[in-house]
């Protein structure tokens, strides 16, 4: 197993997470359902709290000081 930190990863640390909130929001935008585009802050924080730091803390153990570094380097969202 290897940690990746090259192409959008040297960036972001979940972008197909915020892919997915950005196309859930721009759907709801592009049909005119104000309520799916509101649903996107629901489905950021049930991410946030229910994958992405359990992810994290997952990484943090397997790779160790590598990953904190990696963490320093990249932003976690925007």
């Amino acid at each position: 197993d290897s940690l990746i930190t090259t192409g959008i990863f040297k960036y972001i640390r979940n972008p197909m997470y915020l892919a997915l909130s950005l196309f859930q929001f721009g759907i709801g935008l592009a049909l005119s359902f104000i309520h799916i585009s509101l649903m996107t802050f629901l489905t950021v924080i049930v991410l946030h709290f229910f994958v992405v730091l359990k992810e994290e803390n997952y990484l943090r153990i397997k790779f160790g000081s590598k990953y904190k570094a990696y963490l320093n380097s990249s932003r976690r969202w925007i």
